[in-house]
């Protein structure tokens, strides 16, 4: 008798025991793509175009190393600013070279304005470390559709 007694305790207790260690509460909670965005230097590392369903021409490869290494940061305050990466391609040239608001709507589009122009474009994935954009643009019966894929530094 003293072992089934015994043995019905262990029953009882021990799921009881476990049941606050295998069942900690972590409620991940996930970061929305403004939250992804801000307060990261985000560079260039990949950037295709394809017209009208042509093969898909890698454009990052034609680009400057005084170009390639642009940093692009968001702050929370819905303000961005670009800047010159460690090399400049002409030495005068600002730190800072263009500044302006950015928002995302409720179809993840990322709109930045530096100007009188907005410029949108789908956030196709957004992660800690990596954004990927892709933009549309129609012109006199051509369709151009650009991917910019961003790398945080």
């Amino acid at each position: 008798m003293m072992i089934l007694e015994k043995l019905l305790l262990f029953l009882f207790f021990v799921p009881i025991a476990f049941a606050g260690c295998d069942k900690e509460e972590h409620h991940a909670v996930a970061q929305t793509s403004d939250e992804l965005l801000v307060d990261k230097n985000w560079v260039l590392t990949a950037y295709t175009s394809q017209v009208n369903n042509q093969p898909v021409k890698d454009e990052f490869a034609f680009y400057d190393d005084c170009n390639a290494d642009d940093i692009y940061r968001f702050f929370k305050n819905n303000t961005f600013e670009v800047s010159e990466g460690a090399t400049k391609c002409d030495s005068a040239d600002p730190q800072v070279y263009s500044q302006g608001t950015w928002s995302i709507n409720p179809d993840n589009f990322l709109t930045m304005q530096s100007g009188n122009t907005p410029e949108s474009a789908k956030i196709v994935e957004i992660t800690k470390s990596k954004l990927v954009l892709s933009a549309t643009e129609s012109l006199e019966n051509q369709v151009n559709v650009q991917v910019l894929t961003f790398t945080a530094m």
